[in-house]
């Protein structure tokens, strides 16, 4: 029985080197044929995957310039504003007028000096210069509206490539964005921004009191913000209401 099985395992390996060496070239052609297809068909899919990923990335930068279009306004007007309290001060002090002079020092830069000087924004253990510009931007027009910023932070939000990275400047300015946007119609408001920094995980939390028609304007915050976070897995947000307060925590890990 044991000779059968062998006998039978050689005649079939064979048949099998018979049917091997008398393949016709047709055979190898379609082969080959078949491989370069199985090729080709990984390649046209490698490649939309990339075309995706450019589009993504052209919507993406197309909103940035979207957003930044009202900073550009807004730049050219306080150009504007600045030459003109330069040449009113300049004139005021040619003129020996110093009555003057101190009435433009107090009226136009003083808000500055008060928002840089206030305890409120204590600064100093943030040390990316584009995050401090931005709070203290935004800190000025939150003051337009009547609503103030109140700033805690634990440990030091140190200049890494990621604090400073664009993509998370621009959802930090959009959940300060949303934050006036919605407390613009209740004088006294404020917004409580913290910064928190534990080994390799840093968190930045905005919160401010539940008011009427906040979820309408989170809606739109919420899909720009999901848009610009999808090209950087290091950025999470968490977004919850507890005790009549809405909170906004920015995770981001190294």
């Amino acid at each position: 029985m044991f000779k059968t099985a062998v006998t039978e395992e050689l005649a079939s390996s064979s048949e099998f080197e018979e049917l091997f060496n008398e393949a016709s070239p047709i055979n190898w052609l379609l082969i080959l044929l078949v491989l370069a297809l199985v090729s080709l068909i990984v390649a046209l899919v490698q490649s939309r995957r990339l075309l995706h990923k450019e589009q993504l990335e052209k919507e993406a930068l197309a909103a940035h310039l979207n957003d930044l279009n009202p900073d550009l306004e807004n730049y050219r007007i306080f150009r504007h504003d600045y030459r003109n309290v330069i040449a009113s001060l300049a004139m005021s002090l040619e003129e020996g007028n110093i009555a003057e002079s101190r009435r433009i020092y107090e009226s136009v830069l003083d808000e500055s000096l008060f928002l840089l000087n206030t305890p409120r924004l204590n600064l100093s253990k943030i040390e990316v210069p584009a995050i401090r510009s931005l709070i203290l931007v935004k800190a000025l027009e939150a003051e337009k509206v009547g609503v103030s910023f109140k700033l805690e932070t634990i440990g030091c939000f140190e200049d890494t490539a990621i604090n400073r990275s664009l993509t998370l400047y621009r959802v930090f300015a959009l959940l300060l964005d949303e934050a006036i946007l919605v407390l613009k119609d209740f004088p006294d408001s404020k917004v409580n921004l913290g910064f928190i920094t534990s080994n390799q995980i840093q968190k930045i939390i905005v919160s401010y009191p539940m008011v009427p028609g906040l979820a309408a304007i989170e809606r739109k915050t919420i899909n720009r913000i999901t848009r610009i976070m999808e090209r950087d897995q290091r950025l999470a947000l968490i977004r919850e209401e507890r005790g009549g307060n809405f909170y906004q925590t920015l995770t981001i890990e190294e």
